[in-house]
């Protein structure tokens, strides 16, 4: 019986250190591969700070809002976005005469009021940055907001109408009609040179003169003003300074004007017949390196809009600080180079006409959407016109239903590129949450299953 009981010992005590040591392994293994993948999540870099509402990308804030509409990654193409749901408008465009579309944004207001009492509004062209959609720009600008508090606070004459258009594969053709030159500067490195000119142009007319939409009735064709982020920055900049007979000003964030080397500025502004002054408002962060580049368009756009005698560049330069009431960062200097030039486009200040090239630079900003620049931009932008800008528009466009296509993600851009924007990539969860659990029900259930049969 002794000899049988110790038999009987040995057998039970072999499994269950069996069973013991395959536990551990595979708690080993678990530690491993969740350790890896958390690493890796780390690698991928994404978070969502819900101080501030925005994604960030190995600790650097991205221009794209975290938002429960818009989703880390979530794509779009020429003709689709599926994070709008705003009503959206197609013609056939550049570059190779397919539809392009843009989505359209109505205070509700607006349409109550025009029903009854017509009246006209301005009209604000955002447009994304680099690499992204026109989801980004309209979630993270803060012009869709501002539109609607205008209407609640001073009403309809106050308030406009937003659209956001798409860059032809995400985007823009911010070299204009200097492509040529700009790529041969560049030793034959090849810029997006999609004639978006013709695009936002077109796309201007269809908004203003095409009976068969909505905004044919709403649009003050002397109140169209342009605006963006980054890259839609830089188009700002270059539809100002190419389209001046019918765009009032521009206001934009985080961009510069892509210019040839060294240009001389009296040609360029004959080559492209400017209507000046040209209203300009420039915003960005000190510690954003395209804003630094864009002091040189400060300049630029303040040489065009004074070299009519009518101001000296240096002697009438202000510089001001600005405190916000809200948000980070909190401070910033304001610089103004005013211009007396008396044109059809102008703002009246104690009598006397001024349009003022202005740049506002936010202390330690970087390079991400600012939705408070929205209100300082539309304070600036709302007292100019260009009068005659209806004559001056192309033909309005047909009305076009594309076919439907397969949203592609957005691709990561490194902020050093010319696109200058950092797009989404893969989900917003943690891979190696997933991985942990299947790696412990199977090391318990292989376990338990030792323990039950020995």
């Amino acid at each position: 019986k002794e000899q049988q009981r110790r038999a009987q010992e040995r057998t039970f005590k072999m499994p269950s250190s069996l069973a013991l040591l395959i536990f551990w392994c595979w708690s080993v293994l678990v530690v491993v591969v969740a350790t890896t993948q958390k690493e890796e999540g780390k690698k991928d870099g994404w978070t969502c700070e819900e101080s501030d509402g925005f994604w960030y990308e190995q600790g650097k804030k991205s221009e794209f809002p975290c938002g429960d509409k818009e989703e880390k990654g979530e794509g779009c193409t020429n003709t689709e976005n599926p994070s709008l749901s705003y009503p959206r408008t197609c013609i056939l465009a550049p570059p190779n005469n397919e539809p392009r579309c843009w989505w359209t944004y109505i205070p509700d207001g607006i349409i109550q009021n025009t029903a009854e009492d017509p009246k006209v509004v301005p009209l604000i062209i955002d447009l994304h940055g680099g690499g992204g959609c026109a989801s980004h720009e309209a979630f993270s600008s803060g012009f869709r907001e501002l539109s609607n508090d205008l209407i609640k606070v001073v009403g309809i004459n106050e308030s406009f109408v937003t659209v956001w258009p798409q860059g032809y594969d995400n985007q823009w053709g911010v070299c204009g009609s200097d492509c040529d030159e700009i790529n041969t500067q560049n030793n034959g490195k090849q810029s997006h040179s999609v004639d978006d000119l013709t695009f936002l142009s077109n796309m201007v007319a269809t908004i203003v003169k095409n009976q068969e939409i909505s905004t044919s009735k709403l649009i003050d064709a002397e109140r169209i003003y342009v605006t963006g982020f980054s890259m839609g920055c830089m188009m700002s900049h270059r539809l100002a300074l190419e389209r001046s007979s019918f765009v009032a000003g521009f206001g934009c964030h985080g961009g510069a004007l892509i210019q040839v080397d060294n240009p001389d500025l009296d040609a360029q502004k004959q080559k492209f017949n400017l209507q000046t002054p040209m209203p300009a408002y420039m915003t960005g962060g000190s510690d954003d390196e395209w804003f630094d580049i864009a002091k040189t368009s400060f300049d630029e756009w303040s040489t065009w809009n004074t070299d009519d005698g009518c101001f000296d560049n240096t002697t009438s330069t202000t510089t001001t600080n600005i405190a916000f009431t809200t948000g980070s960062p909190s401070a910033a200097t304001l610089t103004v180079r005013p211009s007396s030039c008396d044109n059809n486009n102008t703002m009246f200040i104690n009598g006397v006409a001024v349009v003022e090239t202005t740049r506002l630079e936010i202390i330690n900003g970087i390079h991400a959407p600012d939705a408070r620049m929205a209100a300082y931009t539309w304070e600036y932008l709302k007292h100019h016109k260009r009068v005659g800008a209806l004559d001056a528009l192309p033909n309005e466009q047909a009305i076009v239903v594309p076919r439907t296509e397969v949203t592609k993600p957005t691709t990561t851009k490194p902020p050093t590129t010319e696109t200058n924007t950092t797009s989404l990539s893969s989900s917003s969860f943690h891979p190696f949450s997933r991985m942990t659990v299947i790696l412990f029900v199977i090391t318990m259930t292989t376990t338990s299953a030792f323990l039950m049969v020995f």
